[in-house]
């Protein structure tokens, strides 16, 4: 939720595909690549930002998605493992991020973080 007065004018909108199924339909991420890289990839943030930034019209968009814990994860991606891409129009970065502790210590370590990074990404944009 936006609660400063004229966010609108910036903050276009937001969508959570929680599920692997919403990732496909709603933002367009190829089955394919989630077979071959996993949920929780570089590859799969890559496409889940590039469908919200046609969906938005959107100069900057971020996506992500990380196993938060208890459950889930792999072995190659366990518990803790978030990856997030940014995306303008002149450049995408891509970046994963491995944390640990509870949930809720996950997701407050990753907004964090990931706000941050934002900053850091807006500030290099020529």
């Amino acid at each position: 939720m936006a609660s400063v007065p004229g966010s609108s004018e910036v903050l276009l909108g937001g969508i959570v595909t929680y599920a692997t199924g919403a990732k496909q339909e709603v933002l367009h991420v190829p089955s394919e690549t989630i077979q071959t890289y996993g949920v929780v990839s570089p590859e799969v943030t890559e496409m889940m930002a590039a469908g919200a930034r046609s969906l938005f019209h959107a100069d900057v968009v971020c996506s992500v998605s990380g196993y938060f814990g208890p459950g889930g994860g792999t072995e190659k991606t366990p518990v803790g493992t978030v990856c997030a891409t940014f995306m303008m129009p002149s450049k995408t970065v891509s970046q994963t991020f491995f944390f640990k502790g509870t949930r809720e210590a996950i997701c407050e370590k990753t907004l964090q973080t990931l706000l941050a990074k934002l900053v850091q990404v807006l500030n290099s944009e020529p």
